[in-house]
């Protein structure tokens, strides 16, 4: 049965079709069952038979009717119940993923977790990241909007593979008054110390070649350096800085492909090597031609105390590359970042950036060129060294407030965390996950970890929007610190009684 309605918009061959379709399937038409013909139709329904002839056609092109000569048109199939039949599962694809991978190692649960994300209501002292709110929008709006206005054209093109040129400049003019010694053609602009750690692994390391990290060290690095088959090694982060004792005996033995290290505020311990050390580092390397990679990516980031050249300023032999970023500063998610090389590998590291992704994005260079050349970086960083060195204040006073006086640190002069170590008997993993239960989350220190490492050590990142969340987040940690030591003291007493009821 039809309902024809001639006033409808819509024509009337399809109102049949979707008719048969319905009465399909709600089941009033089965699979088998025979339709009249196109003239029997359109007899009744008082309808020209080409409609009808289109409609079926328009049927039989979906697969719900098919006609037969001499026998007839009959429903052949329902949509409906063929969403609902059950289908042979795919074979697995992961046999095909496994063979694959190229061995890299797994990330530990925690990157996990970062990569997930964690609620907004975390208090998170885990990423050292800027703080938002210190950016002053209007003022980079009001600079967004010139720099499409006056450079669009430049925007819309391919950029040069060592980067936007006016920014290569300021950076230049800006790396002299450090005492490093380049210009524009020398510094080769990346999506971040990542990237430019990805380019000189390209270029120097090999195969089974050797790369000495500070042990703990950035993650990051970590993971750029154990890939493709580098080897690495790691060296004690001391007081000063490395061990240059182990340093020197691995210059001698091993001949590596390079040593990097964070002399400035160094990730995670916030430690600054010293001057004395600096001058040793450099001469091993002259003395055993080992290239040293400077990640000097928190330099800027000083609130007391006097600046020690960097590593690259000292250097008159061309051993050291330099690499530094504005993620720090203010601008993270804008990935720009820079490498100042000896000019025999600069040419080699723009061609593995060019093979990599031609160019870091001209529309972020330019903007942070704008920035620089109106002065609003220097600003910024001039507030943001005076909120940060308020709040690494306010979580040291926080930690001698909450946290038990068996937990130990150093009050670092810059950056952006606090490296503790804890009592003995506590594992900064299982902190973590009774402190998520509370909503805080921080770094457990034996993800910087190459080799060895200290379970009971923890970073946490002073640069919270709020300071209130400082003091908050450091009580509960405190707190649940403090329970931890009792229930291990409260063991040891259980323990020591019945030893001395078997005496």
């Amino acid at each position: 049965m039809l309902r024809i309605d001639r006033e409808s918009h819509t024509p009337l061959y399809l109102q049949i079709v979707e008719q048969i379709r319905a009465q399909v399937n709600d089941g009033t038409l089965k699979v088998g069952d025979r339709l009249p013909s196109t003239r029997e139709l359109a007899q009744q329904y008082d309808l020209h038979r080409n409609t009808i002839c289109a409609a079926f056609e328009e049927l039989t092109a979906n697969g719900i009717i098919s006609s037969h000569v001499g026998k007839g048109t009959f429903i052949v199939f329902n949509p409906k119940e063929e969403i609902k039949a059950p289908t042979a599962p795919a074979p697995s694809f992961t046999h095909v993923w496994d063979r694959l991978f190229t061995g890299q190692q797994n990330e530990d649960a925690f990157t996990r977790l970062i990569a997930q994300g964690y609620p907004k209501s975390c208090i998170s002292f885990a990423n050292a990241v800027p703080i938002a709110d210190l950016f002053s929008f209007r003022r980079i709006n009001k600079v967004v909007n010139e720099v499409f206005r006056e450079k669009r054209m430049e925007l819309v093109e391919f950029g040069e593979a060592a980067g936007y040129r006016p920014l290569r400049e300021q950076l230049a003019e800006k790396m002299r008054g450090y005492g490093i010694r380049t210009d524009a053609d020398g510094i080769l602009i990346t999506n971040g110390v990542q990237e430019s750690l990805t380019i000189i692994r390209e270029v120097l390391l090999r195969p089974g070649d050797l790369a000495l990290v500070e042990n703990p060290t950035y993650p990051g690095a970590l993971r750029v350096f154990r890939k493709q088959g580098v080897r690495c090694v790691a060296i004690p982060v001391t007081r000063d800085g490395l061990d240059l004792e182990m340093v020197q005996s691995l210059f001698q033995h091993e001949r590596p492909g390079l040593i990097y290290t964070t002399p400035a505020f160094h990730n995670p311990t916030g430690r600054t090597m010293s001057l004395v050390q600096r001058r040793r580092l450099l001469s091993l390397a002259y003395q055993y031609g080992v290239p040293i990679v400077e990640d000097d990516i928190y330099s800027d980031l000083r609130y007391e105390g006097h600046p020690v050249p960097s590593l690259k300023s000292m250097d008159n032999a061309g051993a050291v590359i330099y690499l530094s970023s504005f993620s720090k500063v203010g601008f993270a998610g804008l990935r720009v970042g820079w490498m100042i090389a000896p000019r025999m590998i600069a040419e080699r590291f723009i061609a593995a950036k060019e093979t990599q992704d031609l160019h870091t994005n001209v529309l972020g260079q330019a903007i942070l060129s704008e920035l620089v050349h109106g002065g609003l970086l220097t600003r910024h960083l001039k507030k943001v060294r005076l909120e940060y060195a308020m709040r690494r204040d306010g979580m040291i006073a926080a930690l001698g407030r909450h946290f038990p006086q068996e937990a130990t640190y150093v009050k670092p002069e810059g950056g952006m965390s606090m490296w503790i170590t804890l009592p003995p008997e506590i594992d900064a993993a299982t902190l973590l996950t009774m402190a998520l239960q509370k909503d805080v989350v921080f770094s457990p220190g034996m993800r910087f970890y190459l080799t060895g490492g200290l379970r009971n050590t923890m970073r946490l990142t002073f640069t919270l929007k709020e300071m209130a969340k400082i003091e908050q987040g450091v009580r509960i940690l405190g707190t649940l610190l403090k329970q931890m030591m009792l229930k291990s003291k409260q063991k040891t007493a259980e323990r020591t009684s019945y030893r001395a009821a078997l005496v």
